[in-house]
């Protein structure tokens, strides 16, 4: 039986690689330190030029999402 974890977790996009190559190579912990500066997800947005949706996105898919969560 095949479940959802045993199956190959796809390359990301060309666009999804684009945007995380603006976030540098740690992305998520770029992401953590403009947090731990005190920038909120409209600021961050700003400073590398993508959405805020993008900000929220990948704040939820990023390994250190469960240290970056607003408390």
């Amino acid at each position: 039986m095949i479940t959802h974890a045993s199956l190959p977790k796809p390359h990301p996009s060309k666009a999804h690689a684009k945007i995380l190559n603006k976030f540098g190579p740690l992305p998520g912990e770029s992401l953590r330190a403009l947090s731990d500066y005190g920038m909120n997800d409209t600021e961050i947005a700003r400073y590398f030029g993508v959405t805020q949706s993008t900000v929220k996105r990948l704040r939820r898919t990023l390994p250190v999402a469960s240290k970056w969560a607003k408390e």
